[in-house]
């Protein structure tokens, strides 16, 4: 391992709280779930804590329901009815309708004067309650964590790792990255305001702009001139897979900058909801693991074929603006009439044409303010960061740019070229050093190095292992890192019980789907069998999800879920509490449902007989948001000075 730990075990007299033995707690130490790289120790209650993952949620005393969520289900049941007796127009939304909020409500409608209604809303926010608390202990181990003043406790870079990194280790790999002068200037604190308004005004200009245009709502420029001149803060992820970094004597960071804050983030996220069509158009980019596995050769290849895999030295950062500017908005012109079709299909409104897209990337790009826990200040003056919505876009049309020529035109020896954003898949005829070296240095240039691994018969790519067997054919199977914890949502989270229970079905799922045969499926179950039960989920629950995933033919794994049902329902979208009888709130909304749709069916006041038949269509179905979960409690300190 690159990496010191000091947590390996937990006292064996020690009782837990959650988990059912200590040796369930050992067992997910042995796999390094928590990783502390400092010497002070951890009580074993903070042990059992951080062992249940950051992305636990412990239970809470339940409370009412408040106003909030009824009034969104009263405000969406009233725009329904009330567009159903409009007369037939064309209605486009905005590509942020998702991100904005409308101060516009519906006039009232009748059936809010419905006595049985009435009473049927009112019993709403006590429905079902009951009561229930995290273990005392724990919540103070909790308390005990989040006032220490020496650590930081974040999620590691990949491997689903709990790290504790010491405040002072962390702070100076930040300060090393960000001394790179290169990739950011340092401004003073009144440099950096001044920025943000001279920002904030171009965003105003751009906003009228598309307003005039009516390629947004009145609702979108209001919101998005509502932004304060606010920078992003930004923060670094632990690579444990990677070695110590010689100048800071730690963990390498990956760099991910809030951008939820800044000034340009409502436009960054209209051009990316916009862009997000055109990226399964991108030749030889992959949209995820099942995408590569489509596209990976199916017949037998020639016996002297060779796999390579590289990936690009820091991307993002590295990415010339005008290059990736220019390379980005020419896909997207290239592209433009398909938007137009996409737009009209959904009912959006047009994407803006190419110029006015450039300036709106340009401007989203360019202008990344950052802060370093509010003490530090800085531009980023080359690439983009982790956490700006648009990167992905922009690196995708990026290399597609550099790597183009090897896409259209393949030399002879070339089988198949893909490319995960940097992660890029080679199989050749065969492999010849001076050839393909020559060959790479037609995608490469001064911003853009890549790493290559050994060419050979097998090799990892994404969450796979490929291989061409002896018969030179490809399988896959699962792979992971060496660093990977086994860690998975345990099942005394407050989640809502779908998705603890989809959690073991899903990645059973996805090993079954990378899994080129049974009996490799078989073989990395195993593992995924351990790691399940380890958290605590029963053995019974996993072997039924087993035998359900293995009877399923290649047809029924390629299905995707279709969730046209909850997208076309009335949402009751409210906290999830484990200790209330959901099954009784949903019985009232059933209830209130059907009263609604009995109400126009006698006094319909436009006697529109159509309208109790288009409500039925459309149930009220309960959507769970969760509460803060253990990683909440932490990351307020990586963004923000104590």
């Amino acid at each position: 391992m690159p990496y010191r730990n000091f947590v390996t075990s937990i006292s064996e007299t020690y009782q837990p709280l959650i988990f059912k033995s200590t040796k369930m707690i050992n067992n997910l130490l042995k796999n390094n779930i928590l990783i502390n790289q400092t010497v002070t120790p951890l009580s074993d209650g903070a042990i059992e804590l951080l062992c249940l993952g950051l992305n636990f949620i412990p239970s809470r005393e339940d409370e009412p329901i408040s106003q909030q969520p009824i009034c969104r289900l009263i405000t969406s049941i009233n725009q329904a009815i009330f567009f159903s007796q409009q007369k037939k127009q064309d209605y486009t939304r905005g590509w942020l309708h998702h991100y904005t909020t409308s101060e516009w409500s519906p006039p009232p409608q009748s059936w809010l004067q419905d006595e049985t209604i009435i009473k049927l809303l009112t019993t709403l926010p006590t429905a079902g309650i009951k009561s229930s608390s995290i273990p005392h202990k724990l919540n103070q181990e909790l308390l005990n964590l989040q006032k220490r003043q020496d650590i930081h406790i974040l999620k590691s870079d990949k491997g689903r790792n709990t790290v504790l990194w010491r405040i002072e280790d962390y702070d100076r790999e930040g300060i090393r990255q960000l001394g790179d002068k290169g990739t950011y200037h340092e401004l003073s604190k009144l440099e950096f305001d001044t920025k943000l308004l001279s920002i904030q005004k171009q965003c105003h200009e751009l906003s009228e702009n598309l307003l005039s245009l009516k390629l947004i709502s009145s609702t979108e420029d209001n919101c998005i001139r509502q932004r304060p001149p606010t920078g992003s803060a930004i923060y670094f992820l632990p690579k444990i897979h990677k070695d110590e970094q010689k100048s800071s004597k730690t963990f390498p960071g990956r760099p991910i900058v809030a951008t939820y804050s800044s000034v340009t983030y409502l436009l960054d996220k209209y051009i990316t909801e916009i862009t997000s069509h055109l990226l399964p158009l991108i030749p030889g980019s992959l949209i995820d693991t099942q995408d590569f596995l489509k596209k990976l050769p199916k017949g037998p290849l020639p016996p002297t074929s060779t796999l390579l895999t590289a990936d690009v030295t820091s991307l993002y950062p590295n990415i010339p603006w005008e290059e990736g500017i220019h390379a980005s908005t020419e896909f997207y012109h290239n592209n433009l009439d398909f938007l137009k079709q996409t737009a009209a299909l959904h009912h959006l409104r047009p994407p803006p044409h190419a110029s006015l897209f450039k300036q709106i990337l340009t401007l989203i790009l360019t202008n990344s303010m950052i802060h370093f826990k509010d003490k530090r200040f800085f531009h980023q003056i080359k690439g983009t960061a982790m956490g700006c919505c648009i990167s992905v876009y922009f690196a995708n049309s990026y290399m597609y740019f550099i790597t183009r020529n090897l896409i259209l035109s393949p030399p002879s020896w070339l089988i198949c070229f893909l490319r995960f954003i940097d992660d890029l898949f080679f199989i050749t005829t065969e492999y010849d050093e001076s050839i393909f070296t020559s060959t790479i240095s037609t995608i490469s240039n001064s911003n853009i190095r890549y790493e290559f691994s050994k060419p050979d018969r097998t090799q990892n790519f994404l969450d796979t292992t490929t291989t061409i067997t002896k018969k030179n054919i490809i399988t896959t199977e699962p792979y992971s890192k060496e660093t990977a914890s086994g860690s998975y949502l345990h099942p005394s989270s407050m989640h809502p019980p779908h998705t603890v229970k989809a959690t073991p079905y899903s990645q059973i799922l996805r090993i079954r789907r990378i899994s080129s045969n049974k009996y490799l499926f078989r073989k990395h179950f195993r593992k995924l069998r351990t790691d399940f039960t380890n958290m605590g989920y029963p053995i019974d629950l996993i072997d039924h999800y087993f035998k359900k995933v293995f009877s399923k033919s290649d047809s029924e794994l390629a299905s995707k879920k279709d969730r046209t049902a909850i997208s076309n329902s009335f949402k009751f979208i409210t906290n999830f509490n484990s200790s209330r009888d959901w099954n009784l709130v949903q019985k009232i909304l059933n209830n209130l449902h059907k009263t609604i749709i009995q109400h126009y069916r006698n006094n319909g006041p436009y006697q529109n007989k159509q309208l109790p038949i288009f409500l039925k269509s459309k149930p009220i179905r309960i959507i769970h948001s969760n509460g803060p979960n253990l990683s909440s409690h932490f990351t307020k300190n990586l963004k923000h000075s104590h």
